[in-house]
C-alpha cells in the first residue's frame, strides 16, 4: 500500500514539475517592424527546470510552415542576438518567431510581426485600420444585408461574461487590394474588458464569414494565444471572399466569449459588384 502511494506521490510531483514548465517569447511583440541590414534581438522568459540550450526558428505569419533555422544550439539564457544581415534574403511579410527548449517540447511562438517595411496602404486607412474612410464602396445590396442583420438580429452566440469588441464595427470596411498586393494585408482588433474579463489573460481570435446570420465556412484563427490586453495586430490573406465577417474573441479559459458587429470585407479580384 505505502509503494502505491509513494508511485502515485511520484507522478502527482513530476506532473507538477512538467506543467510548470514554460517559455514566453517577449521580443518580438506583434506588429514590431525589423528593417533588414539591422541587428535585432529576440527575447523570452522561461519558468521551471528544462534544457539549457534553445532552438530559434522562424515561421510564416501562419506558423505553419518553417522558414529559417536561426540559431540551433543556443543558450537558454533569455535574449539571442540576430545577425544584421539574416534576414536580407527574407521577403518583406508578416512572421513568427518560435523559440523551443532542446530534446522537449515546451516552447512559445511569438505573434506576428514583420520584416522589411511594413505594407503601404491607401492613405484613408491606416496600418491598424483605424482611418475613417469616407469612400468605402460596399455595394448597395450587400451593405442593405448587413444594416439588416444587424438590426433586426442577434448573433446567435452565447455571451458569457464582459468582454466588448469595439473593432472592427459595423460600417468597418478592409480592402484588401490597397497597397501591395504580395503583402498580408495588416489589421487591428479592439476590445473592453471589465473586471471579470480581466481574470483570463489570454484568448483566441477568430474571423468569420457570415451569410443570412449564418458561418459559410470553418473560422480562420487569426491568434491561437493572444494576450487578453484589449488590442491584437496581425494580418489577413489578401485573397479572402467579398462577403460580411465578424469577429470571435474567446478567452482560453473558457469563460468569456464575444462577438463583433457584422462588417465587410470586399477584394477588388473576386467582387461582382
Amino acid at each position: 500500500m505505502k509503494r502505491t502511494t509513494y508511485i502515485i506521490a511520484g507522478f502527482i510531483f513530476l506532473a507538477s514539475v512538467l506543467s510548470s514548465q514554460s517559455i514566453r517569447i517577449t521580443k518580438p511583440l506583434g506588429g514590431d517592424e525589423w528593417l533588414k541590414n539591422t541587428g535585432h534581438s529576440i527575447q523570452w522568459i522561461t519558468s521551471g527546470e528544462m534544457s539549457d540550450k534553445v532552438k530559434i526558428r522562424l515561421f510564416n505569419a501562419a506558423g505553419s510552415t518553417r522558414i529559417m533555422d536561426i540559431a540551433n544550439n543556443e543558450d537558454n539564457d533569455g535574449e539571442f542576438t540576430c545577425n544584421p544581415n539574416m534576414f536580407n534574403s527574407i521577403r518583406n511579410g508578416g512572421y513568427r518567431i518560435k523559440v523551443r527548449a532542446n530534446n522537449s517540447t515546451i516552447s512559445d511562438m511569438s505573434a506576428i510581426f514583420y520584416i522589411g517595411p511594413l505594407p503601404t496602404i491607401d492613405n484613408t486607412v491606416d496600418i491598424a485600420g483605424s482611418g475613417d474612410d469616407n469612400n468605402l464602396h460596399i455595394p448597395p445590396a450587400k451593405q442593405k444585408l448587413l444594416d439588416a442583420i444587424n438590426n433586426t438580429k442577434k448573433l446567435n452566440i452565447n455571451l458569457r461574461g464582459n468582454i466588448e469588441i469595439s473593432y472592427p464595427n459595423k460600417g468597418t470596411n478592409w480592402r484588401l487590394k490597397l497597397g501591395d498586393i504580395a503583402l498580408p494585408f495588416p489589421i487591428r482588433v479592439q476590445w473592453e474588458k471589465s473586471a471579470l474579463g480581466k481574470h483570463e489573460n489570454r484568448v483566441k481570435i477568430f474571423l468569420n464569414r457570415r451569410i443570412n446570420d449564418r458561418y459559410m465556412r470553418k473560422n480562420i484563427v487569426l491568434d491561437a494565444n493572444a494576450p487578453n490586453s484589449g488590442l491584437f495586430t496581425g494580418s489577413i490573406s489578401r485573397n479572402l471572399i467579398t462577403s460580411v465577417y465578424t469577429i470571435t474573441i474567446k478567452t482560453l479559459g473558457g469563460k468569456l466569449l464575444a462577438e463583433s458587429e457584422l462588417f465587410h470585407i470586399t477584394n477588388a479580384e473576386n467582387d461582382s459588384n
